[in-house]
């Protein structure tokens, strides 16, 4: 073969050679810097979510109920337990409030009157969570609202064990099992009830088809 075409030869596989490597420098480059850009767009990703504010314990419906996270402070709090130990022994204070009230009660309650305990499950619970007090506060507002409203509603001994729409069930020690329509409950009629009244309003009331008694009407019953 003749000298001059292996020079021919030669130079164009050094052109292919160096083509290639300039074709994988570029490749390399595009890579790194695909790379920079998607560490750029994680930083900033970060950065929006630690500028967001952290979750609500409670939604905005009404009444104002937990929300999931809400739910995980709660068991965090052992906020169940110490409501439910801590209802029965306030219910005097609210058996002739509407729903509202006690509301606003369990409120007052949680912000001026926990014991040294539950004020540093508290301050612990915000610290862990990051969130802040009033966040915690409102957990516990909740859980002992509910708790005072599944107590017996005439003398806040027994408890609510079901509730289908518009219809409670209680089992109480002293009134048995019986079932009341929650548009009674929140009547001002009821409120303003003596207990008195309010076991006389029991009494007379009809069976429903389980033979429960089913208390629907809200008159205020008239003296023996």
């Amino acid at each position: 073969m003749p000298w001059p075409l292996w020079i021919t030869i030669g130079l164009a596989a050094a052109g292919a050679v160096w083509g290639v490597a300039v074709w994988v420098t570029k490749v390399n480059e595009a890579r790194k810097g695909w790379r920079d850009v998607a560490t750029e767009i994680r930083k900033d990703i970060k950065q929006i979510f630690l500028r967001l504010p952290p979750p609500q314990t409670t939604g905005s419906g009404s009444p104002v109920q937990l929300t999931e996270f809400g739910e995980k402070v709660a068991a965090k709090l052992e906020a169940l337990a110490w409501a439910t130990e801590r209802a029965p022994n306030l219910w005097h204070k609210v058996e002739s409030l509407k729903p509202f009230e006690v509301d606003e009660y369990c409120e007052s309650h949680v912000q001026n009157n926990l014991d040294t305990a539950m004020k540093e499950r508290v301050a612990q619970s915000a610290y862990e969570f990051g969130i802040n007090r009033e966040q915690v506060l409102n957990v516990l507002r909740v859980v002992l609202r509910e708790a005072l409203f599944n107590l017996c509603p005439i003398c806040g001994l027994g408890e609510r064990y079901a509730k289908t729409g518009d219809r409670e069930d209680y089992m109480c020690p002293q009134h048995g099992r019986f079932r009341i329509s929650g548009s009674v409950l929140a009547s001002s009629l009821w409120q303003g009830s003596t207990r008195e009244e309010k076991e006389k309003i029991l009494k007379d009331a009809n069976p429903d088809k389980d033979g429960i008694l089913h208390v629907k009407s809200h008159s205020r019953p008239n003296a023996e």
